[in-house]
């Protein structure tokens, strides 16, 4: 059986991960901290495609809006 619980616990797990790998490659820079810029590349998604995680993160919302949406038309 499908649960969006589970996709979006995988998501929010992967993006996680994404963000705490760009603030170490930041914080392991030395000099001065000024005008530092985090630099995401395909690499660090699945598969090398980002586009994975923005269609599920899409999905997601999708599902959500669906089940706010049917019990508000029934009132």
């Amino acid at each position: 059986m499908f649960h969006i619980s589970k996709v979006v616990m995988l998501v929010g797990t992967k993006l996680q991960h994404v963000v705490s790998t760009l603030a170490l490659e930041i914080g392991e820079q030395t000099g001065p901290s000024i005008g530092n810029q985090v630099k995401p590349r395909d690499g660090l998604f699945w598969f090398g495609k980002p586009d994975i995680s923005l269609r599920l993160i899409q999905f997601i919302i999708f599902q959500v809006m669906i089940l706010i949406y049917i019990p508000c038309q029934i009132y």
